[in-house]
């Protein structure tokens, strides 16, 4: 996969900004679309299983794919994913997080917190 570096020039640097595209705007859009999708699909504890086994973390993700992260979890903070105890779905924006004994829960609970610490909504 061509990616985006200064030395690119011609075809390959179009190819390249192509890629970059689909990296950080398709794939990201795709992925947030797939676990709206889980989270709706009716079945509580299923759904909130397959869902979060679905989230992406990034100490596994490879670093030619990390720019991806970044627009995921954009996207997830105002889709409502996250099951609350009264049945209904809350999205990460709005959630209140307890400690995550999973290593995946713990891995998008901090991307989530520093997404909202970076846009100044925690102290």
């Amino acid at each position: 996969i061509w990616r985006l570096t200064p030395d690119l020039d011609g075809e390959h640097k179009t190819w390249a900004e192509w890629n970059e595209r689909i990296l950080t705007v398709m794939v990201p859009a795709v992925y947030a679309f797939a676990l709206q999708l889980l989270a709706d699909s009716g079945s509580e504890l299923g759904a909130v299983d397959r869902g979060f086994s679905a989230w992406p973390l990034a100490s596994k993700v490879e670093k030619e794919f990390s720019g991806l992260l970044e627009p995921l979890v954009q996207r997830l903070q105002e889709l409502r994913l996250l099951p609350t105890p009264a049945s209904t779905l809350a999205c990460p924006a709005e959630a209140v997080y307890f400690p995550t004994p999973a290593p995946a829960l713990a891995a998008c609970r901090r991307q989530l917190l520093k997404f909202c610490a970076d846009a100044g909504h925690v102290g």
